[in-house]
C-alpha cells in the first residue's frame, strides 16, 4: 500500500472512530462503507471528519447515510 493509500485509510478510520465515539456505539456496516467509498479525496474526507466531529448527534447517522447521494 502506498503512502497516499495509507493516509486515505487513516482518514477513513478517523472519521469512523469519531462517529462511533460520539454515538457511543459501533456504526452499522453500511454507514462505514459510505465513509470508505473510493470517491472521497483528502479534502472530502477532511470535510467528513469535520462534520462528524461537529454535527448534532441526532443528525449524525442521517448525514452518514446520505454521503453517497
Amino acid at each position: 500500500m502506498n503512502t497516499s493509500d495509507k493516509l486515505l485509510v487513516a482518514m477513513q478510520n478517523e472519521a469512523t472512530k469519531i462517529a462511533e465515539d460520539r454515538l457511543n456505539r459501533p456504526l452499522a456496516k453500511g454507514l462505514k462503507e459510505k465513509i470508505c467509498l473510493p470517491r472521497w479525496s483528502y479534502m472530502g474526507l477532511e470535510m467528513i471528519i469535520d462534520t462528524v466531529r461537529t454535527i448534532e448527534i441526532d443528525d449524525l447517522e442521517r448525514y452518514l447515510s446520505e454521503l453517497d447521494k
